[in-house]
């Protein structure tokens, strides 16, 4: 305290005391129907750090504000945040591992996922943070985690491991958001990063694997079971040398994804990944032919169009008749797109599409991806050919 100023005070204030008090007064003329009054402040306030008297002071009147609105019967939350980690002076400066006054750092994950539940409560002053609990004083039980069970919990899957070991994630019916979250728990809980192809090809059998090392009775981890266990996930899903990055590129423009060979033919375009390999169980479950068309190291590299074009040629080689079907997996949407403009703008060159099928694609993207075409004259001509 010896070390303040009224300057520090006056400094701090204005940034943080008057802005809230300004919001206060003008929301209750301006929004009488605000749903939400929400000030950040820190844990700083309510315990106390050396040094930080005028911190604590601004952030205790934003409290007091939150407090005031609540007893109004107004909107008000004042949240006192521990370390925050990922972003920030204390990740700049010491990292996110450095243990602070008996706290960790959160995770701004954690942080968003906190906040929501918040939003939820009536309590205008809460606080967050993680305190620091020493290896020596854990119990192993609180320290067990088990990655199947939290795989089963995302897939709303009671008992996953009673389930046929061989399945794979994709399998299980994983969707672009799952994949989201499991991905965010194997980087937490495994420290391992998978693409999304490497992602869709994990078995429940895989996910056996890396409970070795999380679960084991001291509840410990050492450096030898994680590398071990990262390795056979890499051996089964990256192929034999890791080194060797021309297995990622697919041999085959068109393959043949399941044994039917009657009807109208469907093409699915690739993913992001370049392959159609993930979607190889779905195709079983179809009655007509199915083809994966995969971006091949002879594709074009130049634009969407030039790509497009030559998906077509490949198609047309195969003879499979004058009408097929087309269906774009996820990034594949966007190809399909602008093979069907392609195919509207010059009939007599291409088949005809009976059907077009977007598979995860993005909604706001292939709506920006056609504002292109607005002002062409053919915009009618989009709209009949999606009027499905």
């Amino acid at each position: 305290m010896e070390n303040q100023t009224v300057r520090n005070f006056k400094e701090v204030c204005a940034s943080k005391v008057t802005s809230t008090v300004n919001l206060d007064a003008l929301s209750r003329d301006l929004c009488p129907h605000l749903q939400w009054f929400v000030c950040f402040s820190s844990v700083s306030c309510g315990r106390g750090n050396a040094g930080q008297a005028n911190y604590g002071y601004a952030n205790s009147v934003m409290e007091r504000i939150c407090e005031n609105r609540a007893h109004e019967g107004l909107p008000g939350l004042a949240i006192q945040w521990g370390p925050i980690g990922d972003v920030g002076v204390l990740q700049d400066t010491v990292g996110s591992d450095v243990v602070i006054s008996g706290m960790i750092s959160q995770s701004i994950r954690s942080c968003l996922s906190v906040l929501e539940k918040f939003l939820q409560k009536k309590h205008p002053v809460v606080l967050s943070c993680i305190p620091y609990l020493p290896e020596e004083i854990s119990s192993p039980k609180a320290s067990k985690r088990s990655i199947l069970s939290a795989v089963g919990k995302i897939f709303g899957i009671s008992d996953i491991s009673s389930m046929n070991k061989e399945l794979s994630l994709l399998e299980l019916g994983m969707d672009s958001l799952i994949e989201v979250e499991l991905k965010l728990l194997l980087d937490r809980e495994c420290d391992l990063v998978l693409g999304s192809s490497e992602l869709r090809k994990l078995t429940i059998k895989d996910l056996g694997i890396l409970e070795g090392p999380i679960c084991i009775e001291d509840g410990s981890e050492t450096p030898d079971s994680k590398v071990a266990v990262t390795y056979d996930i890499e051996e089964a899903h990256l192929g034999s040398n890791a080194q060797d990055n021309s297995w990622l590129i697919p041999k085959e423009t068109i393959v043949h994804l399941n044994s039917v060979k009657s009807g109208i033919p469907l093409f699915v375009v690739h993913p992001i990944e370049g392959t159609v390999g993930m979607l190889y169980s779905l195709a079983q479950l179809i009655t007509v032919p199915v083809f994966g068309i995969q971006y091949t190291s002879e594709a074009p590299k130049d634009s969407f169009e030039k790509v497009a074009a030559w998906y077509w040629a490949c198609i047309q080689r195969l003879n499979v008749g004058n009408t097929i079907a087309l269906a774009g997996y996820s990034f594949g949407s966007f190809l399909v797109f602008e093979m069907a403009l392609q195919a509207e703008s010059q009939p007599l060159q291409h088949p005809k599409i009976q059907n077009i099928i977007f598979l995860d694609g993005s909604p706001a993207f292939v709506n920006s991806y056609t504002k292109k075409y607005q002002s062409t004259g053919v915009q009618r001509e989009i709209d009949l050919l999606f009027a499905f």
